[in-house]
């Protein structure tokens, strides 16, 4: 009975050894097919396969963020070109050529003057008739609700 007892446990013993054995043996097999270089290789292009979606991913977001960049600028420029500033309805005053100065203010011509005016479609050749100062706009108006009448 010692015996068939004595066996029983060599038998058990011996095989967990043998399944602790087998479970090295398959953490060494991986291993070593880990370091295989057609394993290395297979792996690596993978990672190279996703790294490269990835990289046009970004790409194609930086394009897109820079193409909303470009027409929100685009935008705030056409609404400050002088362009769009004569398309609604303001005119630019300048001296003639060949000097062609931006009259911004009334003491920069004389009365008698000849101006060139730009509107949105074409030009004007005027000639300054009256020059008023800031703070005179209701005697402006008044002056020239006469005149126009």
């Amino acid at each position: 009975m010692q015996l068939d007892h004595a066996t029983s446990e060599f038998h058990h013993s011996l095989a967990a050894l043998l399944r602790e054995k087998q479970h090295e043996l398959e953490k060494l097999t991986q291993r070593l097919h880990q370091q295989n270089p057609a394993y290395r290789l297979k792996m690596q292009q993978q990672q190279l396969t996703q790294l490269r979606r990835r990289m046009f991913a970004a790409v194609a977001t930086n394009i897109g963020n820079a193409r909303k960049s470009l027409g929100h600028a685009a935008g705030m420029l056409d609404a400050v070109s002088p362009l769009a500033t004569l398309g609604r309805g303001y005119a630019l005053a300048k001296t003639p050529p060949p000097e062609s100065r931006v009259i911004r203010d009334v003491n920069h011509v004389q009365v008698g003057d000849p101006i060139e005016v730009t509107l949105q479609k074409g030009w004007l050749a005027c000639r300054v008739e009256q020059k008023v100062e800031n703070g005179m706009e209701e005697k402006r108006l008044r002056g020239n609700k006469d005149k126009f009448s």
